[in-house]
């Protein structure tokens, strides 16, 4: 561990672009290194690959790519725009582009068979799943073929979202979209940029396909940037000259790290996507057995940090800027700072503490910067769940690098593998899922000591190491600390004073709004225009057989399915098949939500496209099934209230005790949305769990409410109110209605089928 070094000055990076702008980039089969070691090297394309064509050269400061070259990093490029700048990119795929056709790809990922089966996209070099032992489930999923870029958290129309129906194919491809037209090679779209500035990310996003494509590679960085980035980075230098005495460098002090789980194989030449899902096969029918799938989502146990295992990287005695991305498929982190070696010898004699989190300060998330910023306590953590995204400033000032020469930033949502549970879990609660620091740690003065002894049984877990600061001295004393220069505390409550000056600066910006007096955002007195029930189904318990004659699921009168989105209305005349919840929604009104005696709802609507039709490319079947018509219609312009709830696939209060479902990372495109309330799904009477009640929930201080998001973390038996805004059309310009998806950010669960659309209306 801890032998490459973070890549940064490796990526492609585009200067900001401050001038409308037209961009080519490429989607290409290539080598790509996953380590220093040139051992490593590999001899075949190993990933897949965003590339920046090379007309587009003069915006970047680092090395062109678009050539045969062996890459630096599988992950990128990375973007930067300035806000207000409207950026033209046309989005060419040239997977497979000599080999004058494609080979078959099954999602997610495995090789097509059968005469009757048209040619896929290209399988991705990653050890997808084999289709010869294809199960039921994989063979209700489309085959990908096709590549289709989402820009996540980008205000966009819904021509340049990155409809997953509407997949860029390959050269002479047979297949056909909803009009009869037959899929494009490479598209041009629109990204106004007209939002607050903030870390976003591109991503493949193909229908049923989105995780063994995004796993290939499919993912970079964009950066919408104002006067903000400039106003924080003057403050940083200003203050870092403060603390240290030496003039600003140029040491890159803001650093984009983004966290990947994979399995590698044995040279760490290639990522085996396979290896993370637990399967086995079936062979109780020789003549055709199947893949049953312990767990379906992927968890890798290395863990990459901008395209490198474990990587280390040098600091000093400086406040920096991390902007962190959640990339992997289906991994939450809880990260927490700490020194992987306490019980060193110190100069001074001191003893050393373990928990670090206290030097950072979280600034802000995927939506751009909060309102006021919020310091960890040092034993706390930063959770992030796939696709969020968080703004922290890590404030090494304070450090005597001679007494701590290292801090390792490590992930604690690895409880399942402290419980010996095979294969791991899916993260559900924070109780049930993190391997929290005990309260009562003794100083480590010793190896042996309980402290230690808890760092090292947590250290010996691949998957919840990260990265390692290496902190390198500044001048021949290096020791920063307050009590050996009381100067510095002083500067640090200047700087936290100047820093909260410029975050209300940028706060009072968008569609919510900030209130000092309530130290909340609002909808600034508009009216709420509807409000929407959401279930989030995951199978947690076994379905009772349907009746002869009936389907198996009666509440969506069609199959079962492990994971699955709901789409809840008033129920109608006949309640016989209705769905009932101890909670009332008004469907019909503008009214608030709240908890009482079960209500009866309908499910309206469980599937992304009409269920039951034969997916494309299977038995020659040219084009995507019908799309289901769009049951939520909100207006441009308008607020919505979302009542999202992840209470697992059952009916409450008629079985058992309920199941734990995963948590669910929940996403929806174009909008951003702020938490109003949090309800638990518990029992009433915990001695016999049958029948349950929504409770509300304390707001986690200081976020919920508080902020914006584009991607929420659901939890386990979990409700959420959401204030969700769509934006006005035409705005600057921009037509902002249409279709537009929303789904679990799980993205084996996205493919599986808990993903549904929106249709926003002039």
């Amino acid at each position: 561990m801890f032998e490459n070094d973070l890549p940064l000055t490796k990526f492609f990076i585009t200067t900001v672009i401050d001038q409308p702008t037209e961009l080519t980039v490429k989607i290409q089969s290539r080598r790509a290194k996953l380590s220093d070691n040139p051992a490593n090297t590999p001899a075949m394309p190993n990933v897949w690959r965003y590339v920046i064509a090379k007309e587009a050269w003069q915006l970047a400061g680092t090395t062109p790519e678009d050539n045969d070259n062996l890459l630096e990093t599988p992950i990128g490029p990375i973007i930067k725009v300035k806000r207000g700048t409207p950026l033209t990119v046309t989005w060419v795929n040239e997977l497979g582009q000599d080999t004058g056709g494609m080979g078959g790809m099954m999602p997610p990922g495995m090789a097509m068979g059968g005469a009757a089966d048209l040619p896929g996209l290209a399988m991705p070099p990653i050890n997808p799943l084999p289709m010869a032992y294809a199960n039921a489930e994989m063979l209700m999923m489309n085959p990908s073929v096709g590549v289709v870029t989402h820009l996540h958290g980008g205000q966009v129309p819904a021509a340049s979202d990155g409809w997953p129906l509407a997949p860029l194919s390959y050269p002479g491809n047979p297949f056909q979209d909803a009009c009869g037209e037959a899929f494009p090679v490479e598209k041009t779209v629109l990204y106004p940029n007209n939002q607050r500035a903030a870390m976003l990310w591109f991503h493949d996003h193909g229908m049923d396909n989105t995780a063994p494509q995004v796993y290939a590679g499919l993912a970079g960085l964009y950066f919408i940037v104002d006067g903000s980035d400039e106003a924080l980075a003057q403050l940083m230098n200003a203050y870092n000259t403060k603390q240290n005495g030496q003039a600003p460098s140029d040491e890159i002090v803001e650093i984009p790290l983004v966290l990947q789980d994979r399995m590698v194989d044995g040279d760490v030449c290639c990522v085996d996507y396979w290896a993370g899902i637990p399967t086995q096969v079936d062979y109780s029918k020789p003549d055709a057995p199947v893949l049953n799938k312990v767990r379906p989502e992927f968890l890798g146990e290395t863990v990459f940090v901008n395209g490198r295992a474990w990587p280390r990287h040098n600091v000093t005695q400086k406040v920096y800027r991390l902007r962190l991305l959640n990339g992997s498929n289906a991994r939450t982190y809880a990260l927490a700072l700490i020194n992987p070696t306490p019980w060193t010898a110190t100069p001074n004699g001191r003893a050393n503490k373990i928990a670090y989190s206290d030097l950072l300060t979280v600034i802000g998330n995927e939506t751009g910067l909060y309102a006021s910023s919020r310091t960890l306590g040092e034993k706390d953590y930063l959770l992030l769940a796939p696709g969020e995204r968080l703004d922290v400033l890590l404030d090494l000032t304070g450090i005597c690098a001679h007494e701590v020469s290292k801090l390792r930033l490590v992930n604690l949502a690895v409880q399942s593998v402290f419980n010996n549970e095979w294969p791991e879990a899916i993260f559900q609660t924070e109780d049930q899922s993190i391997y929290r620091v005990p309260n009562n740690f003794t100083l480590p003065k010793g190896v042996l000591d309980q402290g230690s002894v808890w760092l090292n049984t947590l250290l010996a877990v691949k998957q919840a190491n990260v990265m390692q600061f290496c902190i390198v001295p500044i001048g021949a004393d290096a020791c920063a600390c307050a009590s050996a220069n009381p100067q510095l505390a002083l500067n640090r409550l200047a700087f936290k004073a100047d820093l909260e000056d410029l975050l209300v600066t940028y706060a009072q910006q968008d569609t919510v709004f900030d209130d000092p007096g309530q130290k909340a955002l609002t909808a600034g007195g508009a009216v709420v225009a509807e409000n929407r029930l959401v279930l989030l189904m995951n199978n947690t318990n076994p379905v009772a057989p349907p009746k002869p004659g009936e389907p198996a699921n009666k509440f969506t009168r069609g199959d079962w399915q492990d994971t699955q989105i709901w789409e809840m209305l008033a129920a109608d005349g006949n309640t016989d098949n209705a769905f009932k919840l101890p909670f009332s929604v008004p469907l019909d009104t503008n009214g608030i939500g709240s908890a009482s005696g079960y209500q009866p709802y309908r499910v309206a609507r469980s599937t992304f496209l009409v269920a039951g039709a034969t997916p494309i490319a299977r038995n020659g079947q040219r084009a995507y099934a019908d799309l289901h018509p769009p049951t939520f219609t909100p207006t441009a312009g308008t607020y919505e209230r979302w009542y999202v709830a992840n209470i697992g696939n059952w009916q409450p209060g008629t079985d058992a005790a309920a199941g734990t479902p995963d948590m669910h990372p929940f996403h929806i495109h174009l909008v951003s949305f702020v938490v109003l309330r949090r309800f638990s799904f518990q029992a009433v009477d915990a001695s016999n769990p049958v029948d349950y009640q929504f409770v509300e929930q304390p707001l986690a201080a200081g976020y919920d409410n508080n902020i914006r998001h584009d991607t929420v973390r659901i939890y386990a038996n979990e409700m959420v109110e959401l204030l969700v805004y769509f934006p006005a059309s035409p705005c600057c310009g921009v037509n902002y209605t249409g279709r537009y998806p929303y789904h679990c950010h799980l993205v084996e669960h996205e493919d599986m089928g808990m993903m549904l659309h929106v249709e926003v209306l002039p």
